[in-house]
């Protein structure tokens, strides 16, 4: 059903694909997580994000298409008595998205006019407003993980990095990028809330306004 068109990147939890749905006739972004169960805390991180990403829907935020899974290569593997062949004991699992190809905000700072930077501003408040709202943290806001829409350059959106979202009653540890941390996150372990994202925000604002 996909076909492969380039790798997008690479992060400590697997790799991003641009792809193309031949069914849905559409371009996607397909990220593999590499042997998701091979820990309780692995895989307590992947269905958080999973059940996290099915809960949002607004226009300014990475639509989660499809998720499945595949025998893994990566892990474990028991030998089966009656074949005498190696069987996964994990799997991958992969995650389809809505694909932003207009790429990240990181690689346009400074190039932005000052209507462009408000208007998206305007867009980031609203996206993080309605994930509060709804009770989720991204805990991760960076220029690197804000998205483009080819078509609308200043439209960004906030992208799913790996282990940042969380619910408010499953909280993990510190994920904030240090020069986006906000500074209750640097001096607790783990007693902040979800202002951690407004003051990312305005490291942003910051950035953009250079």
């Amino acid at each position: 059903r996909y076909r492969l068109i380039s790798v997008l990147g690479h992060g400590s939890f697997g790799a991003v694909c641009k792809a193309r749905d031949v069914l849905a006739r559409r371009v996607v972004a397909m990220k593999r997580v590499p042997n998701a169960l091979c820990t309780l805390e692995n895989a307590k991180r992947v269905l958080r994000e999973v059940v996290v990403l099915n809960r949002l829907d607004h226009p300014n935020i990475i639509k989660i298409y499809s998720i499945f899974h595949a025998p893994s290569s990566a892990g474990p593997s028991r030998m089966d008595p009656t074949t005498f062949s190696l069987v996964p004991m994990s799997i991958d699992l992969y995650m389809v998205f809505e694909c932003a190809e207009g790429g990240d905000l990181y690689e346009i700072r400074g190039e932005m006019s000052s209507r462009e930077v408000r208007s998206l501003m305007k867009q980031l408040t609203t996206a993080i407003k309605y994930m509060h709202d709804v009770g989720v943290w991204h805990r991760d806001i960076k220029s690197a993980n804000l998205l483009l829409d080819a078509a609308t350059p200043a439209a960004a959106t906030p992208a799913p990095p790996p282990g940042a979202f969380a619910r408010q009653e499953m909280l993990t540890g510190v994920v904030a990028t240090p020069c986006y941390r906000a500074p209750e996150v640097i001096m607790s372990n783990g007693a902040y809330t979800g202002a951690m994202d407004v003051w990312s925000l305005g490291c942003i604002f910051g950035e953009l306004l250079q």
